[in-house]
């Protein structure tokens, strides 16, 4: 997919835009069990409130880290998990690396995981533009762009991807279990910093 540019679109449907999705749910699984615990990046939905619900971690003696057995409940319960990092798998990395020099932006990274009847979002816009791309399970998406009528109005499969300027209005329904990301981005600095290489390391 061709990044560069992104900001000068207009809302659009991607279709089969990847043919491997950029993340997994093992990439999920193992970024919470090895990553440190950091509170605010991961939020847990309540599927009866719809507002974030507590969660437990566990204090380590050199960091803190995510509770699996209370992960693992919460979603078999039906919560809904946000995980705000672009650092959740290398693809993912390399996407928001690729919007930010096509765009002169920075991007974020946005995972959405919810079970079959998890509530949406109602209609709304964003201050930001995003690239939404859907990893697993089926999502209806429904884009506003003038009127009525939605322009966009279609159902999103693994791979597929969707394109949303700021201001747009839109709304996501999941249809089954599913797992999106969805790449927030602006005019400003990089997000992804460039990576320090030791090279006398490797010669030593």
């Amino acid at each position: 997919m061709n990044y560069t540019g992104l900001l000068r679109e207009q809302a659009r449907y991607y279709p089969k835009a990847y043919n491997t999705p950029p993340l997994t749910m093992s990439d999920v699984e193992i970024y919470l069990n090895d990553h440190k615990f950091y509170g605010g990046e991961l939020k847990v939905i309540s599927p009866e409130t719809q507002g974030c619900a507590h969660y437990s971690h566990i204090n380590q003696p050199w960091r803190g880290a995510y509770d699996p057995d209370c992960m693992e409940h919460l979603w078999s319960s039906g919560y809904s998990f946000i995980i705000e990092s672009p650092y959740v798998s290398d693809a993912v990395k390399g996407i928001v690396r690729s919007i930010e020099a096509g765009n002169h932006s920075s991007c974020d990274a946005h995972v959405y995981m919810g079970k079959a009847n998890s509530h949406s979002f109602q209609p709304h816009d964003d201050e930001s533009n995003n690239l939404i791309v859907q990893c697993a399970g089926e999502t209806l998406w429904r884009v506003w762009t003038g009127g009525y009528d939605p322009s966009i109005d279609v159902v999103m499969s693994p791979g597929d991807a969707i394109y949303i300027p700021k201001g747009v209005l839109h709304q996501a329904q999941p249809l089954s279990d599913r797992m999106s990301v969805s790449f927030p981005f602006f005019p400003g600095p990089k997000t992804i910093q460039r990576d320090i290489r030791l090279d006398w390391l490797a010669n030593s």
